[in-house]
């Protein structure tokens, strides 16, 4: 069961990977749902566009690889589902249930029931998904309340995963851009990561260029913004 604890730290955490986590097993801690998986929509360098998961459990890894690489981008009840929002495949609404994804992998692992959510910003369109199944044959209409309402906590993560990559920067520099927003000098860093002080100085000129900032205040500033410190 979800703590009073584990609420809070979903209310402060600021990394989106984290919060997701957390998010996460809340929504299962609290609902009929056992298993779950969400995506973000990640853009690459030439502009295409991609489903990546931020989270999975409960399902196998044949049935990952089938969600990504199927499900999400050709099978008619999710495209319905990102075409009209407003639409929540679910086993009961429609032939679901003798779909592949269902034959193959969730009916064996004994679900019966579930649901599939594209969740979309305005302006922007598709950001990322949730999917979810339940070893009860049905579940109320509450349970699909809490659904759409993890799937907007959802969104601050996702613009947030969609705002990181679109800065590109490495985990080193990610874990520099902390210490920063900490206080820590140049020599600090480079003490506290076993490397030279000229390192951490072109570590921060990369850094200041990506974020398109031109002073350690907007690094943290920025950093904040992004979900990064």
């Amino acid at each position: 069961m979800i703590t009073y604890a584990e609420i809070a730290n979903l209310a402060t955490e600021k990394d989106p990977i984290e919060k997701a986590r957390l998010a996460c097993e809340a929504f299962l801690g609290t609902t009929v749902f056992t298993g779950l998986a969400i995506t973000y929509v990640s853009r690459g360098e030439r502009g295409e566009r991609s489903h990546r998961f931020l989270y999975a459990h409960g399902y196998s890894d044949d049935a990952l690889d089938y969600l990504k690489g199927t499900f999400i981008p050709t099978d008619p009840y999710f495209r319905a589902a990102v075409a009209d929002p407003r639409v929540i495949p679910t086993w009961s609404r429609g032939e679901f249930a003798q779909s592949a994804a269902a034959r193959c992998w969730l009916s064996p692992a004994g679900y019966r029931n579930g649901f599939s959510l594209s969740v979309q910003q305005e302006g922007i369109g598709e950001i990322g998904s949730v999917h979810s199944n339940s070893y009860a044959p049905d579940f109320g209409d509450q349970q699909l309340e809490a659904a759409l309402a993890f799937g907007e906590l959802l969104k601050t993560v996702f613009l947030q995963k969609r705002a990181q990559e679109s800065a590109h920067l490495t985990p080193r520099e990610i874990h520099i851009v902390r210490l920063v927003a900490q206080g820590a000098t140049n020599p600090e860093i480079a003490d506290m990561l076993s490397v030279s002080r000229s390192t951490v100085a072109t570590h921060i000129e990369n850094i200041l260029r990506k974020l398109d900032v031109t002073s350690r205040v907007r690094i943290a500033v920025e950093g904040t913004r992004l979900g990064l410190v």
